[in-house]
């Protein structure tokens, strides 16, 4: 069995182990590699649908004679909204269809709404399509770190979280070279579509779940009321939710007034997403080998704050470069950490802090990601990073206090040794 499986947890989920059937072990490729694979694609293809909007913001707005703030509502309040919608249902839904199945109809919704976006001649029609794939990215916000962490601990936390964010790298790059260039936006999102399914050939044939356990009484309500719950959260939305924040807006807020060139901002935008990848990773890695959690989910976020207050004031390339990869490696170190403590907290319904935390992230760059381009059209575009900046700084603060105490990694690694035995 893998060396990172934790049977009994995955029982308390009912989640199959890989290889716990002999004939099947025998039959199929190593289920460890596969599901790393998978996982890994199905976080870049699905994560790309919010990167892929901010190239073409001001695009949008002139084809469709349409405001910032209006293209803000695609990036944010609808994208998120489908994200939200497929969040609280996607413990049933995987219960229902295995993950396998969601992860597919999570594939699948991503590159039919892509194809819609990149088709629709009216602007009504990019709404429904922005629903679609984030519903998509929905799905495998929630299941994929469950399945990262049951087969891989947090150092394959740490390869998802990396998945995540290179695939919104890519959009970002991907889509200010194609834009520079004067092709046509549509052509971009047939480039999303195609991304959107890349998962599917290589999801394991059966990735059975069960939900969470039923027994627990008013789990909702003790995750309200965790405290440790919520610096998490903090910390959570202040590295995903204000990332988003920043990818959704950053290309147009260095180019606006011709301060720099499209490709010039999207390479400083993947520059950004792609420190956060290696960040992620290294942040799982580092907590595996034993870094304290007060570095890597307390301090780490402060990098985040400097980065986004060294840009706002000074959005120069010599200030930009080193601002991006400071933010980069703030918002994401602490992810790997950050989804282990969650899980943590509640050993018995592993799933349910993952969506409460996936629904705090997801909800808060629904409703400002048009705010701040509503700032942006006003002149105001410094002060809403500012805001953003401070909120980065007080999550990081708020968890210099570990919200549930270290493991010793090799002492977890023997208890998984027992477990298997």
């Amino acid at each position: 069995m893998p060396r990172f499986v934790n049977p009994p947890l995955m029982r308390q989920a009912e989640i199959k182990p890989p290889g716990s059937d002999r004939k099947a072990r025998e039959a199929q490729p190593a289920p460890a590699a596969r599901v790393t694979l998978a996982t890994a694609l199905l976080a870049a293809g699905t994560s790309w649908n919010a990167g892929n909007i901010g190239p073409v913001t001001s695009a949008l707005s002139a084809d469709f004679s349409v405001s910032l703030t209006a293209v803000g509502l695609l990036s944010g309040t609808v994208f998120f909204a489908g994200v939200l919608a497929t969040t609280t249902v996607a413990p049933e839904l995987a219960k229902r269809t295995g993950v396998a199945g969601a992860a597919r109809l999570g594939c699948i919704l991503c590159g039919a709404g892509n194809l819609l976006f990149a088709l629709s001649p009216w602007f009504a029609g990019l709404l429904v399509a922005r629903v679609l794939v984030g519903g998509g990215l929905g799905l495998a916000l929630v299941l994929g770190p469950i399945f990262a962490r049951e087969y891989g601990g947090v150092r394959l936390l740490g390869v998802f979280g990396a998945g995540v964010t290179l695939g919104m790298a890519a959009a970002l790059g991907v889509g200010s070279v194609l834009e520079d260039a004067g092709v046509e936006w549509r052509v971009a999102f047939v480039a999303s579509a195609t991304a959107g399914v890349m998962a599917l050939p290589f999801l394991p044939a059966r990735m059975q779940f069960g939900g969470p356990e039923r027994k627990a009484r008013g789990p909702l309500r003790s995750m309200v009321r965790n405290a440790s719950l919520w610096r998490v959260g903090l910390v959570y939305v202040g590295s995903f939710g204000v990332q988003l924040i920043v990818g959704a807006w950053l290309i147009h807020y260095l180019t606006e007034d011709d301060g720099m060139a499209v490709s010039v901002a999207g390479l400083l935008a993947f520059v950004m997403f792609g420190f956060s990848a290696l960040a992620r990773d290294l942040g799982g890695t580092l907590s595996a080998r034993g870094v304290s959690p007060v570095v890597l989910v307390g301090i780490a976020p402060l990098l985040a704050t400097t980065g986004l207050v060294a840009i706002a004031i000074d959005r120069s390339f010599a200030v930009a470069l080193p601002a991006v990869v400071l933010m980069g490696i703030g918002f994401s170190t602490p992810y790997a950490v950050m989804m282990d403590e969650a899980q943590r907290l509640f050993p018995k319904q592993p799933l349910a802090p993952i969506t409460v935390l996936q629904l705090a992230a997801n909800a808060v760059p629904m409703v400002v990601i048009p705010i701040v381009g509503a700032a942006l059209a006003a002149g105001s575009g410094e002060a809403a990073l500012f805001a953003l900046a401070a909120f980065c700084g007080i999550g990081g603060v708020a968890n210099l206090k570990p919200a549930v105490p270290a493991t010793d990694p090799a002492k977890a690694d023997a208890k998984r040794s027992i477990s298997r035995a």
